[in-house]
C-alpha cells in the first residue's frame, strides 16, 4: 500500500477515525487503582468488538487472574509471515473527576481536545493513540487487499501496572505460535508526516544497594585511602552500570 493511497484515505476517513480515537481515550482505564476495574473491562470490550468491525477474526478476551488481554487475528494463509503486535489499553492515573485548576491538567484528561493539531487526553501518547493509528492501518490494508501477512493482536490491559495478567497465561499463549517478528507501537514519532521504525527501547531494572562498612567515623588524614568508604564503593558500583560511551555494561 503507498503512502499517496493511504495519505488520501486518511484524509476522507479522518473524521470517523478521530471519533473512534476519541471514544476509547474516554474510557478511564486505569490499571493500578482497583476502582477503575470495571472501566478496563469496558475498555477491553470496546477493543474486542472494534477489531471485529475492521475484519479481524476470532477476536476475544482472554481471560487472566486480573485483567484480561483483547486477542484478535488477520490470517492470509500457511506460507505468509507470522506477525505478532503487542500494546496496552491501559493508562496512567490521571483526574477522573476533574475540574479546572485540578493539577497539571489544563482539560479534562478523559475529554479528548484538539489543540494546534493535537489531540491532547490520557492515552492519547501512551498507548491508546498509537493502538489506534495500527488498527485504522490494518483495517485499510484489509479493505484494499493488500494485508500480505498473518497478525495476531495481543492488547493488554496492565502494561502501566505490573503485567500481571498477561505473564500469567503467557506460557499458554506461546504454545504452538511461531512468529517472524513482534512489532510494538509504544514510542514516539520525530514530526507529523514523518516515518519512522524504532529499532528497541531501554528496558528498566529497579533494585536496592545497601554498602556497609564501619559503625563509625574515621580521621581522613590517618585512614584515608586505607579504609573504604562505602560511599565511594557504592559510587563505583552504580558507574559499573554503563560504558563510558553510555552503552550497558551489565
Amino acid at each position: 500500500m503507498s503512502g499517496p493511497d493511504f495519505t488520501d484515505i486518511f484524509d476522507r476517513q479522518s473524521t470517523r477515525f478521530i471519533d473512534e480515537l476519541g471514544a476509547l481515550l474516554r474510557m478511564p482505564s486505569i490499571s493500578g487503582d482497583a476502582a477503575f476495574e470495571a472501566n478496563c473491562r469496558e475498555c477491553a470490550s470496546w477493543l474486542r468488538d472494534h477489531m471485529t468491525g475492521i475484519g479481524l477474526t476470532d477476536c476475544k478476551l482472554l481471560e487472566t487472574p486480573t485483567k484480561p488481554v483483547v486477542y484478535g487475528r488477520f490470517y492470509k494463509g500457511p506460507s505468509a509471515r507470522n506477525v505478532f503486535y503487542y500494546g496496552h489499553y491501559d493508562v496512567q492515573p490521571a483526574p477522573h473527576d476533574w475540574k479546572p485548576g485540578c493539577g497539571d491538567w489544563i482539560s479534562n484528561p478523559f475529554e479528548p481536545v484538539e489543540r494546534d493539531g493535537r489531540i491532547f487526553a490520557r492515552g492519547a501518547q501512551d498507548n491508546k493513540g498509537q493502538l489506534m493509528y495500527v488498527l485504522k492501518a490494518v483495517e485499510t490494508a484489509i479493505q484494499q487487499g493488500t494485508l500480505n501477512c498473518n497478525l495476531e493482536f495481543f492488547i493488554e490491559g496492565e502494561e502501566e501496572s505490573s503485567s500481571r495478567g498477561i505473564k500469567a497465561i503467557l506460557p499458554e499463549l506461546v504454545k504452538d505460535r511461531k512468529g517472524e517478528v513482534l512489532l510494538v507501537c509504544d514510542s514516539e514519532t520525530s514530526e507529523p508526516g514523518t516515518s519512522g521504525i524504532c529499532l528497541g527501547i531501554r528496558g528498566i531494572v529497579v533494585l536496592e544497594i545497601y554498602v556497609g562498612g564501619l559503625s563509625g567515623d574515621l580521621h581522613s588524614g590517618h585512614f584515608g585511602g586505607v579504609v573504604k568508604n562505602p560511599a565511594t564503593e557504592l559510587a563505583r558500583i552504580v558507574s559499573s552500570f554503563h560504558n563510558p560511551d553510555g552503552s550497558i555494561a551489565v
